[in-house]
């Protein structure tokens, strides 16, 4: 369990201290991300029909509630930047989802076209590249997806089914096994959250406790983690969680 204080680390740290983006500055973000992430021809740009706004699970409560007047807002901004940049457009629908590997009030779009385009915008993790005649949701012909892990001391690792929690300790009826007199039989439960594609964390009253990336969980807290979290189990025990990309057919 290495990177406990790279630069990444430092900057999320950083970037958790500073105060939540207002309304206002979503939207700017927002219109910014779209500008950039739409499709470029000779002559113009051609807005999707569709865009994803993904934020940070933290900031996705946030906006949640009042999730429909912001993407009311954004459709009509959306609208009024095109016409007056002379854009194709027939308008844009937007809708929200949570990606832990976002930095936490970090804003971004992923623009969504039908298939029949004669360029199709296709991505893995945050990264968009534009592939013509190809398969959506393909790079390079390999179709991809993400997901969430959990690394295990012994250098294995297991995935993790949204919705369904998974429970860590030292007793083999427990759904991860992680064999330590610093373990407790029942310690950590895991659970992605569908909702939020974000992993809840709560300890089980362990004797030697629970910690995040070095901080203590009160017992029975449910924490919501984020990419690259260390999972402490007692004093000397880690286990790590980690979202990455994944071929969609290795099953």
């Amino acid at each position: 369990m290495r990177d406990w204080f790279s630069p990444r680390k430092l900057a999320r740290g950083i970037q958790d201290r500073m105060p939540a983006p207002s309304t206002e500055s979503i939207l700017r973000r927002g219109l910014d991300q779209l500008q950039r992430r739409s499709l470029t021809t000779i002559n113009s740009k051609v807005l999707p029909t569709h865009a994803v706004l993904e934020v940070h699970p933290d900031l996705y409560r946030r906006i949640a509630p009042a999730w429909p007047r912001i993407a009311c807002e954004l459709s009509t901004a959306a609208a009024e930047m095109a016409q007056r940049e002379g854009w194709e457009s027939s308008g844009v629908s937007f809708s929200l989802r949570g990606n832990p590997m976002l930095g936490k009030w970090e804003v971004d779009v992923r623009p969504d076209y039908p298939e029949d385009d004669d360029v199709i915008t296709v991505h893995t993790g945050s990264v968009f590249s534009t592939f013509p005649d190809d398969e959506p949701t393909k790079v390079g012909g390999i179709p991809w997806e993400t997901q969430w892990f959990v690394e295990l001391p012994d250098g294995s690792s297991r995935e993790l089914s949204a919705g369904r929690p998974l429970i860590v300790g030292k007793s083999s009826n427990c759904d991860i096994t992680v064999r330590s007199p610093h373990v407790s039989r029942q310690h950590v439960r895991l659970f992605l959250n569908p909702a939020i594609n974000a992993v809840e964390i709560k300890d089980l009253d362990s004797t030697n406790g629970t910690s995040v990336d070095g901080r203590a969980v009160a017992s029975h807290t449910e924490v919501v983690v984020r990419n690259d979290t260390v999972i402490g189990l007692g004093d000397s025990d880690r286990i790590k969680l980690v979202y990455r990309a994944v071929k969609a057919n290795r099953r």
